[in-house]
């Protein structure tokens, strides 16, 4: 097995790295994670948040029949399992639709489908976010009309219009 930052990953029998000569084999993923890490370097890249727990635990996962052994904060366990869970449901459901498809490219057009669908709702939440901007700068400047004294007419209207006779609001 090779741990990466974030995840041990079983690796075929037989196939540890090696190096030539010259030359490593190791992947760019895999030197990566085998740098030193600073004390304030995350030590899990699945963390969602900084947690109170720095301890990472280990989480086994089972996505299409193969279990995973993850290293996350232990407070981000059940998250990672269900995050597992969804990524198995999806390439299962891929699985369930062609057959044929090795689990490769399973797990390839799944990670792309969770991808579009991660982008999606960042589009949306970016409009959602301008949008609320646009209404707090349309009332910053209303409520800033106001307290000078200019009001516009159908804001004060709107004022006057939501106040009961006896000077009590509804």
């Amino acid at each position: 097995m090779r741990r990466c930052s974030s995840a041990t990953i079983p690796t075929p029998s037989g196939s540890g790295s090696t190096t030539s000569s010259r030359r490593s084999t190791r992947s760019s993923s895999e030197r990566l994670s085998a740098r030193v890490k600073s004390p304030h370097e995350p030590t899990n890249r699945l963390s969602h948040k900084s947690t109170k727990s720095a301890v990472p635990t280990p989480v086994h996962v089972e996505i299409l029949d193969r279990t995973y052994t993850l290293r996350v904060d232990e407070d981000n366990a059940e998250r990672t399992r269900r995050v597992a869970d969804k990524v198995d449901g999806r390439m299962r459901a891929f699985q369930r639709q062609h057959p044929e498809q090795a689990k490769l490219t399973t797990a390839i057009i799944t990670a792309l489908a969770l991808a579009e669908d991660l982008h999606a709702e960042r589009e949306k939440r970016e409009a959602r976010a301008d949008a609320l901007d646009g209404d707090l700068r349309t009332l910053t400047r209303a409520l800033k009309d106001a307290l000078d004294g200019n009001a516009p007419a159908d804001a004060a209207q709107a004022a006057e219009a939501s106040s009961s006779p006896d000077g009590a609001s509804t």
